[in-house]
């Protein structure tokens, strides 16, 4: 028997197509000077430092920005290059240091451009929960971001073995308590 190429097929195998892109750019700030800068077009072009550790403060939200490197091109620009509409980025901040990610992960929000082509850039608002030495400890922490396909992808077209993840560290200090006594000097 001979299978016979059949129009739902074709359009299949052309839905289920999938563009790796690689990360390619991760940014979140920090304090007191700190921040994540983690730029492949700067790594693979010089021994440039790369900032990997970002210290934070409890019961706050910082920006996480992700933007995959599509094709090369890092402009944003969705013209230069295809962006895979497949890809989902995670992130995930390992707070009390127990390995097990327990639902903590989040889903980065994709951004588009207006005639609805994938840009490759994820951004997330990043919250630090309050230091409680239970859920959140005081101190430095895993933070793990990684690219794969979609659910929605692996829903249509079956798993695929494509994973890349990378790894940073997200150092949670306690803010200053007040406790509402002043001192005044005369």
């Amino acid at each position: 028997p001979r299978a016979v190429a059949t129009p739902y097929s074709a359009s299949q195998k052309a839905r289920c197509a999938l563009c790796i892109n690689k990360i390619g750019l991760v940014q979140m700030p920090g304090e007191h000077g700190t921040r994540i800068e983690d730029d492949v077009r700067i790594t693979a072009l010089s021994s440039g430092r790369q900032y990997l550790t970002a210290t934070v403060y409890e019961d706050g939200t910082y920006k996480l920005h992700v933007q995959l490197d599509c094709g090369g091109h890092l402009s944003g620009d969705p013209q230069d290059s295809p962006c895979s509409r497949s890809l989902s980025v995670t992130a995930w901040i390992d707070f009390n240091d127990n390995g097990l990610d327990e639902s903590e992960s989040r889903l980065l929000q994709r951004a588009w451009s207006g005639n609805d082509v994938s840009t490759g850039i994820y951004d997330f608002d990043t919250r630090i929960p309050r230091i409680d030495d239970r859920t959140t400890k005081a101190g430095p922490h895993r933070m793990i971001i990684t690219i794969a396909p979609s659910e929605e992808y692996q829903r249509e077209c079956g798993a695929f073995p494509y994973k890349e993840t990378r790894e940073y560290t997200v150092d949670v200090i306690p803010r200053e308590r007040y406790t509402g006594k002043s001192l005044f000097v005369y």
